[in-house]
């Protein structure tokens, strides 16, 4: 079993000062990947009922400085949350978005999925809706690392590759690492 220490090191050590991948260069991504596949090499049945909760988003490789998502000027990136209720198959990516343009101000966009558990270890999204707190279009080339195209009906697939009570890591489309710390076990 792959000790808690590691798993701290990864999330706290490696991903950490990252900015949820934001600033990450190459040599970043490449240390967060391998220090992720150390702990997914251990490959121990997953309970993906555990996925249950408030996640935090600490990385996403997608964000990295090495991809093709451009922010605009006017737009920073806050906090990014998934909130995962099993019983009811919600999955919703909640970003918190930061405007100083024509609409200055915090605001937050909801991505509503409903999620579908296929074998031990995948996860089937299929979009559903989005909420936004703001009038102009969101910036969606960032967030769409953090959903399908949108349009109702979409899926997308990624694969739980580590999930104990407070670390969960995951390889979505492209192997998209994403790396996130249980906030809350309350939905």
């Amino acid at each position: 079993m792959v000790s808690r220490t590691r798993v701290g090191e990864l999330v706290q050590g490696v991903v950490s000062g990252l900015n949820r991948g934001l600033v990450a260069s190459k040599d970043d991504v490449q240390k967060a990947d391998a220090a992720a596949k150390e702990i997914e090499g251990v490959r121990e049945p997953i309970d993906l009922h555990k996925m249950r909760g408030w996640w935090k988003l600490r990385y996403c490789s997608a964000f990295s400085s090495q991809s093709a998502i451009a922010m605009p000027d006017h737009v920073t990136i806050g906090e990014v949350f998934q909130r995962i209720d099993i019983l009811s198959k919600d999955f919703d990516n909640i970003v918190n978005l930061e405007y100083t343009g024509p609409e200055p101000g915090k605001k937050i966009d909801k991505f509503a999925h409903k999620l579908e558990l296929i074998g031990s270890s995948k996860v089937k999204l299929t979009y559903d809706s989005s909420k936004s707190q703001h009038n102009s279009q969101a910036p969606w080339a960032i967030l769409d690392a953090l959903r399908p195209a949108a349009k109702t009906g979409s899926s997308t697939e990624f694969e739980v590759t580590y999930l104990d009570a407070d670390t969960l890591t995951t390889r979505g489309d492209g192997n998209k690492l994403s790396v996130f710390s249980l906030r809350s076990h309350g939905l």
